[in-house]
Order: C-alpha cells, then structure tokens, then sequence
C-alpha cells in the first residue's frame, strides 16, 4: 500500500469520489470555463487561467486542468474541500480570489444548463477565507531610483535608452501590460501625457510622466525613430531593434536586470507603481486624483498601495523615551 507524501492533506483522497474529467470533447461556446475566460482582459485572463488549472489539477489529483475538468460535476464536498486547501496553503487575498474563479465558473455552468440550480446554489455556498497579511512589495526611496537610472545611462547600446525610458514610464504607475501597449501616437512630448488603455472594454486615461521620464523617453524617441508601431520595442543582442510590442515579461526582466546591476534589492515593476502612489499622497495630493491617474475603479484599492504608513508609524515610535543606556555604550 502507497503511503501517501507528508505534505499531501488528509482528506485529498476525498475531492474526486468519481471521475472528474470530461468524457469528450465539447465546444469552447459551451464550455464554463471557456466562456468565463473569454470575458476577462488578457492579464487577467491569464491569471485565472492559472487559478483554475491549479483548481483542476488539485480536484482531479494532477490529472485536468482548467479544460479537462468537467465543472459541471462538481458539488458542495468538492468546493468544502478546496477552501480547505486553500487556506492552508494560501494567503487569504490570494484563496479568495480562487474561490471567486471558481464560482464564477459554476456560474456559467447553470446558466449553460450543464448544473442544477440547486446543486449549483450547494456548491457556490461556502465562505470567504477571512484574515489578513501585511501589504506586498515596498516603495523604493530616491536613492534606489537614481541608482536605476544610473545603470542605463551608463549602457552605451540602445538597450540602455530603451530601458531608461521604460523605467521613466514605471515611474509614473502605469502597469505592465499598459506599458507594452503603448503606441508611439500615444506620447505627446508637449505634455508629457500617455494615452493608456486597460481594464475591460479597452478604457482609457491619461497618465503624465515626471520631468526626468519626458526626457528618457525623448531621447529614446531619437534613436528608435519616428515609425508608427510600439512605443518601446524589443531590441537583441547585436542592437537591432524590431518595431513590435514587447511582452510584460520583458519589462519585468528589464527591471530585474538593471536592479541587480544597481545593487537595489527586492525590486518589481509594481513596487514603481506603489512608489509613484506613495510619493503623490506624500506631496498631499488627494485621493481620487490619485486613483484616476492610476486606473483603479477604486479609491479603497488606491489607499492599499500607499506604502508611507510603515514610515509614519517608525517616525512616530521614535520620539516615545525608553529609559535604557546599553552595558556597552561608552561612560
């Protein structure tokens, strides 16, 4: 008899009572997750994606993943069983935002007329993982910043102005996939104004550089050229530039790539979009500004980024008097 791994949970044996895997193939038009999938925008799509797949594989024992399950047999012991997993293994932002994919997947299921209302309403019946965990990623101080920008411009190749531009547009909040979205249209130099589309229904704001971007962005304009197409654009190993947008992972490794030569630690693109947030709120601007520059539908989701708070309270503990003189310190 197979013993089972000490890190497998104790009742895994129980998610999968049947098969779960689909007995033939059917069309995306009828398939749940499919069509949830098809209604997000393309990161977070990709995101679900990966949370249903880990959904699938958990539930199936590693046999489905996201396209391979058949949602429809799922009942209330499948979905009771995977919030347990989850909070055991998750932080609680993270568990539930996979309980809300899979919800909305049995959601489609029912109205598809693949699940009974009543197994339906059994299934989706369990509650939010509660808890908190302190706020990811840091703001990256002034020093931090003028060390990025130090390593581009001390690349004499055009990945140098390439990456310093991209690291100028960072600094002004925009997100990955808003930055490789960019056209070269929508730069106005005048203003330093980026036109941005994201979210759902391809929305748009307008998103103003800092004077020190402007100029990075110029001067990258200069050497890349005038050619409609991506405002930054992917560049190989000899210098050669193709006009074509770039994948966000490539603005991820361009960050990594010139923190590590920077000597700046712990450093991801978002944290230069909590910094641009942190620095606005810092000089007094308020909220809502804030949040509109940004792209939030939500001021509360804005207020999450602001990372001066750990500052504040540190600059706070520091004027409270402990009365203690170290057996060390010099008489």
């Amino acid at each position: 008899m197979n013993k089972k791994s000490p890190q497998e949970p104790e009742f895994l044996a129980v998610l999968a009572p049947s098969p779960l895997a689909m007995g033939q193939a059917v069309s995306l038009t009828t398939h749940p997750a499919a069509v949830y999938l098809s209604q997000l925008a393309p990161k977070s799509r990709r995101t679900m994606r990966q949370a249903l797949n880990s959904i699938a594989s958990v539930l199936s024992c590693g046999s489905c993943d996201a396209m391979t399950l058949d949602w429809s047999k799922l009942r209330y012991s499948h979905t009771a069983a995977l919030r347990s997993v989850f909070m055991e293994k998750y932080a609680p932002a993270t568990a539930n935002r996979m309980l809300c994919a899979l919800r909305r997947v049995l959601k489609e299921a029912r109205r598809l007329k693949l699940i009974e209302a009543e197994d339906y309403a059994d299934a989706v019946d369990i509650p939010n993982i509660k808890g908190t965990r302190l706020p990811r990623g840091r703001a990256l101080d002034g020093d931090e910043i003028a060390a990025l920008m130090e390593t581009c411009l001390n690349d004499p190749t055009p990945a140098g102005l390439r990456d310093a531009a991209t690291i100028g547009i960072l600094m002004a909040g925009l997100r990955r996939s808003e930055i490789v979205a960019l056209e070269i249209s929508d730069f106005d130099p005048k203003t330093g104004s980026l036109r941005i589309r994201f979210g759902k229904g391809n929305k748009q704001r307008i998103a103003y550089l800092p004077d020190g971007a402007i100029a990075a962005v110029k001067d990258w304009l200069l050497w890349r050229g005038k050619a409609p197409g991506a405002l930054l654009c992917p560049i190989d190993k000899v210098g050669r530039m193709t006009i074509r947008q770039m994948n966000d992972q490539v603005v991820m490794n361009i960050l990594l790539k010139r923190a590590k030569q920077a000597g700046v630690k712990g450093a991801a693109p978002h944290d230069l979009r909590r910094t641009f947030i942190s620095n606005l709120l810092e000089s007094n601007a308020d909220l809502l500004t804030v949040q509109k520059l940004v792209g939030h539908a939500d001021p509360a989701t804005t207020a999450k980024y602001d990372r001066r708070g750990e500052a504040l309270k540190r600059q706070a503990v520091t004027k409270l008097d402990v009365p203690y003189r170290s057996r060390h310190s010099k008489k």
